[in-house]
């Protein structure tokens, strides 16, 4: 799916999310781990990466837009409080949600947060792999 047009990339990945048999996804967005993590505290993995390299990565929020993802940051800047009530929001729109585990190829940095915020987080333009397939989306790397 890496040589298809964006649009049709987009529209693939928006029949993923759409498909019956994922329809139970937000259950498992947040599936039980060793240490339980709720909410925005549960995205981990802020680092140095490469683009354009498949890797696989644990408890990164993936959003289906650039918006979406930004506006999940900027709340997670403000405090735990209006971070967690935007996930929760975005969360039960099926716009975002925190996997424990994707394999992704990091397209572009699309933004990072002020280092002296509290909680600083990256989003990246990347393919994220679905049953298979690739699909664009956009995925929030943060520390604690």
């Amino acid at each position: 799916m890496r040589g298809t047009s964006s649009l049709s990339a987009v529209a693939a990945f928006c029949c993923l999310v759409a498909h019956p048999a994922l329809a139970a996804a937000p259950d498992v967005i947040d599936a039980p781990r060793a240490e339980p993590r709720m909410g925005l505290a549960a995205i981990a993995g802020i680092g140095p990466y490469r683009l354009d390299t498949e890797m696989t990565v644990h408890n990164w929020a993936l959003c289906i837009s650039a918006d979406v993802a930004t506006s999940l940051v900027k709340a997670r800047g403000e405090g735990k409080a209006q971070g967690d009530a935007v996930y929760a929001d975005l969360r039960a729109k099926k716009a975002c949600g925190i996997f424990p585990e994707l394999q992704v190829i990091l397209q572009q940095r699309v933004l990072d947060s002020p280092s002296d915020e509290v909680g600083q987080a990256q989003i990246f333009g990347a393919l994220v792999k679905f049953s298979g397939q690739w699909a664009k989306a956009f995925v929030v790397s943060a520390e604690e």
